[in-house]
């Protein structure tokens, strides 16, 4: 069995190649190349074990030709007073013929990496070609992937804008960028607060936060724009208003997760739109089943509420390319 840390993930990591993974298994999942039976929660705050506030996923998935798995990922909102990640995350692999265990790899890089890839890959074939200004509200750790990812799909976008809560935290990401990522900042800048400014000059808009409450209102997005939310699963929270919603074209990752996560679960709640408006998975874009952009004007959204079958691939993609470089450890007797 090999064994990937965080920082063998760093070192391996491929934009171009992961996002070419991604693109894949949604054409995978589009031709019921897929098994994801639904998640499991255990939420630990609900039954009020031991005081913890806390809640652990279980995500499993099996990709034909790829790879079988389980993701578990957690939500400890307590984590960051200890200095550790908020959601920790590892993704277990087997041998698809035998059953046993393949890989064990650390999850937090790779949940916010093969999340980012999933939106490239929808910004390539939703966006505008010529995409030139692009918002990315939030400064964690989706951030910083879908900058470096649709940077990466996009490299000839003019200017990414980091729309922040407080500066601390959009200086620490610009400073992630440049020191882990050796990325150039130059087309980068930092702007607190103004929400509807940022979203009305956006080509590209990605939320990746943590809100409750929506971070624009939905009537100044301009004809054209791609819309990517990321930020929450949680039904109780929200990064794009209904306007948002009820004027863009939705296609989503997974529909069972995305309908119950605020970003939707609130307008279909509220009657403002029927569960038709959302126009299907991402996957059936890629395949030709749905045709998520009709004209040059339409606005284009794109939630993703995380679905195994990316954690499942991009795994693989690791393991591979680890067992290539040597990297990592192997242990070669599990018995």
């Amino acid at each position: 069995m090999l064994i990937l840390k965080e920082k063998d993930i760093l070192e391996l990591c491929d934009w171009k190649e992961i996002i070419d993974v991604v693109y894949d298994v949604f054409e995978r999942q589009s031709n019921n190349q897929t098994i994801t039976p639904h998640r499991i929660l255990i939420n630990l705050e609900a039954q009020g074990a031991d005081k913890i506030t806390g809640g652990t996923y279980f995500k499993p998935s099996f990709v034909e030709g790829v790879g079988l798995g389980c993701k578990v990922v957690s939500v400890y909102p307590d984590n960051a007073k200890k200095n550790l990640p908020v959601v920790p995350a590892s993704i277990y692999l087997a041998d698809t013929h035998t059953g046993m265990p393949k890989a064990l790899l650390a999850g937090t890089y790779i949940t916010g990496f093969r999340t980012a890839a999933g939106s490239a890959v929808s910004a390539r074939i939703m966006a505008k070609k010529d995409a030139k200004i692009m918002v990315v509200f939030g400064s964690g750790l989706q951030a910083e992937s879908h900058i470096l990812a649709l940077m990466t799909e996009f490299p000839n976008l003019e200017e990414v804008i980091i729309g922040c809560r407080r500066m601390e935290s959009g200086n620490n990401l610009l400073e992630r960028l440049k020191t882990t990522y050796h990325v150039s900042t130059e087309k980068i800048r930092l702007v607190e607060g103004k929400g509807d400014e940022l979203a009305a000059k956006a080509d590209i808009i990605v939320t990746a936060t943590s809100s409750s409450t929506p971070l624009f209102n939905g009537k100044v997005v301009k004809p054209g724009t791609h819309i990517i939310c990321v930020g929450t699963a949680s039904p109780k929270d929200r990064e794009v208003d209904n306007d948002a919603v009820v004027n863009s074209r939705v296609i989503v990752d997974e529909l069972s997760s995305c309908i119950v996560s605020g970003d939707l679960a609130a307008p279909l709640e509220q009657g403002v739109i029927k569960e038709s408006h959302i126009l299907g998975p991402l996957g059936d874009v890629l395949t030709g089943k749905i045709k998520a952009r009709t004209s040059p004007s339409d606005i284009t959204l794109y939630k993703s509420a995380g679905t195994a079958i990316m954690d499942i691939a991009t795994a693989h993609w690791f393991t591979t390319k680890a067992t290539q470089l040597n990297k990592g450890l192997l242990i070669n007797d599990f018995n």
